[in-house]
């Protein structure tokens, strides 16, 4: 089963010096800022240091969007910074964001009383925290937007790279998009939205109750390794009454080498039934989305979608 964690450092006390290669350093002022933590990328700055820019979203109540790098990689990194995090279309979603920029190997901050340690901490991306990063070069997101909703704390994105396949400046627009909510929720809407179809679905649309009906139903398939909609019928009264609206849901099993892999292929199964299909592409006034992984490390989906009738 999932299990999400939980990545506070309010008491951990040293900075982690973050050293990143300077091939998009265009003049001097720009050497002497990334000495002070921060690098230009197009026309945003980034914290080079973890510690600076978690403790500015806390204060600020943003979201923290880290891009890990590989330097064994340099290529792949520098042409994604150059040609998608500097693009023109991204600059207005990501300045509303704090935004940090990591090498790979950047230790995991050390807390207090451990600042002596003679072994040298492990990376930060190994943290348990970022485990559906895969250890790889890619994005993920810190929600430390709203102190008192579920998600504040939490790793909220996860998009690792795979060889061959990166993220375009229209797929980082939809992840910097995405509206509040779980690893599991935001992933699998991503996933959603990223189809070549496109159903559409507001921001606001996302609905916590029926976001912990879907999360429900989907550790239920995952117990029973088994796809269905168990005990609708019972479900489906309860959520109409709490809500006042019909609702419909959809279900589908996948997996993939990554989580956002195991979201596309549940999003896939969805497009392979007419009826899923169709229901997804009502234009739901409001829905909920989750996904559970199984013992067998098959995941399973949900959809609760409600009606404007």
């Amino acid at each position: 089963m999932q299990r999400e964690t939980k990545l506070f450092i309010s008491t951990l006390l040293i900075a982690v010096a973050c050293a990143t290669r300077t091939g998009l350093v265009a003049d001097d002022q720009q050497a002497r800022d990334e000495k002070k933590g921060q690098r230009r990328i197009g026309l945003l700055d980034w914290h080079t240091n973890y510690l600076s820019a978690y403790e500015q979203a806390r204060a600020e109540q943003k979201q923290l969007l880290i891009f890990f790098r590989d330097e064994t990689k340099p290529c792949v990194a520098d042409n994604y910074e150059s040609r998608v995090l500097a693009s023109d279309k991204l600059w207005t979603p990501l300045s509303q964001y704090v935004r940090a920029v990591l090498p790979l190997d950047t230790p995991e901050p050390l807390a207090k009383g451990e600042e002596d340690q003679v072994e040298r901490p492990k990376r930060l991306v190994d943290h348990q925290a970022f485990v559906y990063m895969n250890k790889r070069q890619g994005i993920a997101v810190i929600d430390l937007a709203e102190p008192k909703t579920k998600p504040y704390g939490f790793v909220t994105s996860a998009h690792p790279f795979t060889p061959g396949r990166y993220y375009s400046a229209a797929a980082m627009q939809t992840v910097l998009g995405l509206p509040h909510g779980t690893l599991t929720q935001r992933t699998l809407l991503y996933a959603l939205r990223m189809h070549p179809e496109q159903p559409r679905y507001p921001n606001s649309g996302m609905n916590g109750y029926l976001s912990e009906q879907a999360k429900q139903a989907s550790s239920v398939m995952a117990q029973l390794e088994q796809v269905g909609h168990h005990n609708w019928g019972y479900r489906f009264q309860t959520i109409t009454s709490a809500l006042g609206r019909p609702v419909s849901e959809v279900a589908a099993s996948g997996n993939g080498e990554t989580l956002v892999d195991a979201a596309v292929s549940c999003v896939a199964a969805w497009r392979g039934s007419p009826a899923h299909w169709q229901m997804i592409n009502n234009n739901p006034l409001f829905y909920g989305y989750d996904l559970v992984r199984g013992r067998s490390g098959q995941w399973y989906a949900t959809g609760i979608l409600g009606s404007g009738r």
